[in-house]
């Protein structure tokens, strides 16, 4: 299986996608509000399928998204319910969502993606 890295290209509307396969660490940082985020996001969440079907036995996954539309909100939690499926397999699923301290916005939206998926989102606060 390969990494997956896609750089943020589409004039700060995507975000920047780093998947290790090695080693389980996964990454998703800057913004993403673009009006296909099902087209860009698919690889994502082919990358995910595969990694959880392998011998895999663990993944993490940090979130550093400023700012998502509700397109991209659709497909985050589609990768949320994949790894969802794996942690009730028996793999270990970390996921860490950090976002600015006041951002309540963020905060309720992540605690959403939490209560929808069933898996705990570990809430990161950084300083604005």
């Amino acid at each position: 299986m390969e990494n997956l890295f896609i750089a943020n290209t589409f004039a700060h509307s995507s975000p920047q996608v780093s998947l290790n396969a090695d080693t389980g660490d996964c990454e998703i940082l800057g913004e993403s509000y673009m009006e296909s985020a099902d087209k860009y996001y698919q690889v994502v969440i082919d990358w995910v399928n595969e990694y959880v079907i392998s011998d895999k036995t663990h993944i993490k996954f940090d979130f550093r998204l400023n700012y998502f539309n509700t397109n991209s909100s659709r497909c985050i939690l589609e990768i949320f319910l994949i790894l969802r499926e794996f942690e009730k397999n028996g793999g270990e699923v970390i996921i860490n969502w950090y976002c600015k301290k006041f951002d309540t916005d963020m905060v309720e939206e992540v605690e959403d993606f939490s209560l929808d998926s069933g898996l705990k989102i570990h809430l990161i606060p950084i300083e604005a």
